[in-house]
């Protein structure tokens, strides 16, 4: 496992979580309206569009973070549909949230102070939630339910966080702006770590200048080539290259160019051209 790797895709999507989450707070706040003269209803709609927009930012951001990771093409068909989305999921998460804050608050009525908290950060773990949703949807055979609950714990820490700058900063919109910066790190931070800690197969590619990152392995192929879709892109290739993938239980390579299908072991290496990958895995192979 290279870990120079692991901690570099790790950062990446922490700093761009927290820029995603910044940019669609900005937005909501610009939509804000005055918080004391809501009905239950009209908090409810306003809370799937502030967690709309965040999730919006946040998804689109994670999205970014994986293509630079990769140095992969961004392309507007996934980019359009991450946004979608993380609007849609966004939307939904929002309000489940409020309706849970409704709940849990009535539920702790007799602690004020402390039902608000519990029920906020209960609230942004479950936009969390939905963000690992999304997530799992464009980083490369990350299980959806494991992309949840580190979206959920993600949205718990950050939440917690949100929470303490809005009781400590003075000035209330800066005390949301720095949580939410908080709150979309951690996110993103730990939707990676997790997925990064979790795995049990994976890629190691290697590039120019011996350069490394890591791609999870799964039953959904991994494309080598230089179609703008391909998960790995190599110029000067074919649009499908090579695909790598789980099957029956053993890694399997399909090389496109010379129709050969090859299963893989730990510590294999297959060169495509200018670009090679190794073979990890966790498993115990016979």
């Amino acid at each position: 496992m290279n870990t120079k790797s692991i901690s570099v895709k790790i950062i990446i999507f922490g700093l761009i979580g927290a820029l995603g989450g910044t940019v669609g707070e900005l937005i909501s706040q610009c939509l804000r309206l005055n918080e004391g003269g809501r009905t239950d209803i009209e908090t409810v709609i306003y809370m799937a569009a502030e967690a709309a927009l965040f999730c919006l930012g946040v998804s689109v951001g994670l999205l970014i973070a994986q293509s630079i990771y990769l140095k992969k093409r961004l392309i507007p068909k996934s980019l359009i549909k991450t946004a979608v989305t993380g609007i849609r999921l966004g939307a939904a998460a929002g309000i489940i949230a409020q309706m849970v804050f409704f709940v849990t608050y009535d539920f702790l009525k007799m602690a004020k102070n402390i039902s608000s908290i519990i029920s906020s950060v209960l609230c942004w773990g479950i936009i969390g939630c939905g963000l690992g949703w999304g997530v799992s949807l464009f980083v490369p055979n990350y299980p959806t339910k494991r992309a949840m609950a580190a979206g959920f714990l993600g949205g718990l820490i950050g939440g917690a966080i949100f929470m303490t700058t809005l009781s400590l900063l003075p000035n209330k919109a800066t005390g949301r702006i720095v949580g939410i910066i908080a709150l979309g790190f951690f996110i993103g931070l730990t939707i990676s770590c997790i997925e990064e800690t979790l795995r049990k197969e994976w890629l190691t590619v290697i590039g120019g200048k011996n350069e490394r990152k890591t791609i999870s392995l799964g039953q959904k192929p991994l494309v080598f080539g230089s179609s703008p879709e391909a998960d790995i892109y190599l110029s000067n290739e074919p649009p499908v290259r090579a695909t790598v993938l789980i099957e029956n239980s053993s890694i399997v390579t399909y090389d496109k160019t010379t129709n050969q299908r090859r299963e893989l072991r730990n510590g294999d290496r297959v060169d495509l051209g200018k670009v090679s990958f190794v073979v990890n895995t966790t498993k115990a192979q016979l």
